[in-house]
């Protein structure tokens, strides 16, 4: 986490004209909890 991978897939996609999709805004959404959470009780490898 926090390794910069949404910032610079944002520059990329607005460079390639294309649209970004941030899969943790995905994963909270479809799961109903934060990433932090998930990590918390699932572990990172889940």
């Amino acid at each position: 986490m926090g390794a910069g991978k949404s910032t610079i897939g944002r520059q990329l996609a607005r460079e390639l004209k294309l649209e970004f999709l941030d899969t943790d805004r995905e994963i909270e959404e479809r799961s109903g909890a934060d990433i932090p959470w998930i990590f918390d009780v699932e572990g990172e490898a889940g």
